[in-house]
């Protein structure tokens, strides 16, 4: 068994031992800490992800396959100039530019899983990495696969697995561990500490 797998099911037992709750079947933890986990990524942003898109002159759609959510920075693999910048453009106003010519990708927007560019002309060997926030568990948490959440959100993860096996002794601690997740986040913006930008 891995020791971070190990730690998440000695801390629920513990918490609910102390409200003098029955041992749960470590089974029930692992089912429960997919369901938490996947509501701390999409409630906090806590796991940022990356995928990247090799481009291909004439494909103007490429779907995106990992659990990406909410992008916040699109990097070229070419130098950029003012002209080569990637633009985001709504898809409501996306017929507006589906039309532009160039020699690489400028405008682009997200649309059915996929991220549209526009022109879709490049060179060989142009991609796109992409930076957004996981949204859902990939792989389930057992005793070979540790939580999908960074350490620094486990106290959330123990509350809410608490918290669906006695709501009444852990909603309240489970909400508080989120929004600290969430205020780091925000500190962290306001501090300048992340390298990328979080709006395109």
């Amino acid at each position: 068994m891995n020791s971070e797998s190990q730690l998440i099911l000695s801390l629920v037992r513990t918490s609910l031992r102390k409200i003098g709750n029955e041992v749960i079947q470590k089974e029930d933890i692992y089912n429960l800490s997919t369901l938490v986990q996947s509501d701390i990524m999409l409630e906090t942003k806590c796991n940022e992800i990356s995928t990247s898109i090799l481009l291909e002159t004439g494909q103007n759609a490429y779907p995106i396959l990992e659990p990406i959510h909410h992008i916040f920075s699109i990097i070229p693999s070419w130098p950029l100039s003012a002209a080569d910048k990637p633009i985001y453009v709504s898809r409501a106003d996306w017929n507006d530019y589906k039309e532009e010519t160039g020699a690489r990708p400028i405008y682009m927007t997200l649309y059915a899983k996929s991220l549209w560019v526009v022109p879709n002309t490049c060179e060989d060997g142009d991609n796109l990495v992409l930076w957004g926030y996981q949204n859902f568990v990939v792989t389930e948490m057992d005793d070979d696969h540790p939580p999908e959440v960074p350490k620094h959100a486990y106290a959330a993860l123990v509350a809410g697995i608490c918290a669906k096996i006695a709501p009444d002794d852990f909603v309240n601690e489970y909400l508080m561990e989120k929004q600290k997740l969430k205020n780091n986040l925000d500190m962290d913006f306001n501090n300048g500490i992340q390298p990328v930008k979080r709006k395109w």
